[in-house]
């Protein structure tokens, strides 16, 4: 499991942390296994081992969960870099806190989903609502890059989330015993009796304890198609409060959505990719070899680089994923909705202002400027799920195509160049136009009604700061 941007690589000393739920499949004939002997616990950093066992029968060659029989294992994932998992991550405060959009389908209930748990100790101090708006962030922040990775190719990707009457994501608050917290075998099954244990839901859980990073169920089966058993639950992924953030979250909740099968074409020995910048590809154990495949470090926070590994909402004729596994596929995930069909504004919520049309002009060159919200059509944009942003029918596009700082952006006839293309960093609440390399900028900072925005050098700062419709 790997951090999102800034992302500096490592070596795991311990194997990947995901969950192979076999249910019955062997693995493929082409997924290489790790070792089973057992390292050393290492409390400091969440490696611990006592819940685990050598595999046997299916489990042969891997290792097993002890209080889940025939549920098959790595063992648990180290934390990433600047993350201690001794230490909880502090709940996020002021502009942080910003539940993205996510897509609401039927009654938020029924049907394949992925609900969300806060999972505390009974014994514990409960935290719920201290954390309740930060885990609605970080686990709108998965959908983004569900959401961001599936425009790339030109399709729309949401999770199908349990959600509440307002479209919030629904966090369940539930307390298992404090015994259990520990061991990922035991936490799962004090969850089940509690009855999370439906088969049409893949259970996120962030877990109010400091003894692991994460771990997933991981289903091996990689034959395409509906029929595929990482279409069902019920299924579990896990990230300790050391470790929560949006990465974490949406590198374990993809390995329960069928990533990475040992039969893609760049997989490890440890259920991930070796063809990096990707958000599910690092240096996971012995034997692993990355190459930096795509060179744009933002495909860190992003499903499958070249989208011929594990996700790809329109494959080649005759490709692996045409042929094989799609997480792409999932029925957990939603194919339409989105900015595609509702507007709203883009806030540069670092200087309370909107991205503005001037004077709602449709004439290509119009300006786009800083101006306050005003809820006019000017100020309504959509994300259809291509890379665009669209205004009045056109494009939020770089002048000339131009790639310098302060190039200015303007509204244009949608074209399909790289001028119209725009990727969210859910990092930085910025929106990056990948080929300059630069993001929509407020020149200063300005809050003066009428600066036109260009693009700049990424920096964090307050006037690279936009929230989505």
């Amino acid at each position: 499991m790997k951090r999102a941007i800034p992302h500096p690589h490592r070596i795991l000393l311990a194997a990947a942390a995901l969950v192979l739920a076999v249910a019955g499949l062997s693995a493929p004939s082409s997924a290489a296994v790790p070792s089973t002997s057992l390292p050393a616990d290492d409390p400091a950093r969440g490696l611990l081992y006592g819940g685990f066992k050598a595999g046997t029968g299916r489990c042969a060659g891997l290792l097993e969960v002890k209080a889940v029989p025939g549920a098959c294992t790595h063992g648990p994932d180290a934390p990433f870099p600047g993350l201690d998992v001794t230490k909880s991550v502090p709940p996020l405060t002021g502009l942080a806190v910003n539940p993205l959009s996510v897509v609401c389908d039927g009654d938020g209930v029924s049907g394949n989903r992925v609900q969300v748990l806060y999972v505390r100790g009974s014994g514990n101090a409960d935290r719920y609502n201290q954390y309740l708006a930060s885990i609605r962030t970080w686990s709108s922040q998965v959908d983004d890059i569900y959401s961001a990775s599936a425009a790339q190719t030109g399709g729309t990707r949401h999770v199908r989330f349990v959600t509440d009457s307002g479209c919030n994501i629904a966090v369940s608050n539930v307390a298992i015993a404090n015994s259990a917290l520990s061991d990922f075998g035991n936490s799962v099954n004090a969850i089940k009796a509690l009855g999370y244990n439906r088969t049409d839901r893949k259970y996120l859980m962030y877990v109010d304890a400091t003894a692991l990073c994460g771990v997933a169920y991981v289903t091996l089966d990689d034959q395409p198609g509906q029929n595929n058993a990482n279409n069902s639950g019920a299924s579990f992924s896990r990230v300790d409060s050391g470790c929560w953030s949006a990465g974490p979250a949406a590198h374990e909740l993809t390995h329960a959505m069928g990533a990475v099968m040992g039969s893609s074409p760049n997989h490890t020995a440890y259920g991930h990719c070796t063809d990096d910048y990707d958000i599910m590809c690092y240096n996971d154990g012995p034997g692993t070899v990355i190459r930096i495949v795509c060179t744009d470090q933002a495909q860190d926070n992003r499903l499958d680089c070249n989208k011929n590994d594990y996700f790809n909402t329109n494959p080649p004729a005759g490709s692996y994923l045409a042929t094989h596994w799609n997480t792409a596929n999932n029925r957990f995930l939603i194919s339409s909705g989105g900015g595609g069909g509702t507007g709203g504004p883009l806030t540069l919520v670092g200087v309370g202002k909107c991205v503005d049309v001037n004077a709602a002009g449709t004439a290509n060159g119009t300006r786009i400027q800083v101006w306050s919200c005003n809820g006019t059509n000017a100020q309504q944009w959509t994300l259809p799920g291509d890379g665009t942003a669209r205004a009045l029918g056109k494009c939020l596009d770089v002048s000339a195509s131009g790639t310098a700082n302060a190039t200015k952006v303007q509204l244009w006839d949608c074209n399909g160049t790289g001028a119209q293309q725009w990727t969210y960093v859910a990092a930085s609440q910025a929106l990056r136009n990948p080929q300059s390399g630069r993001c929509l900028d407020d020149p200063g900072g300005s809050t003066t009604d009428g600066t036109q925005l260009q693009i700049w050098d990424c920096n964090g700062t307050n006037a690279q700061r936009v929230t989505l419709p």
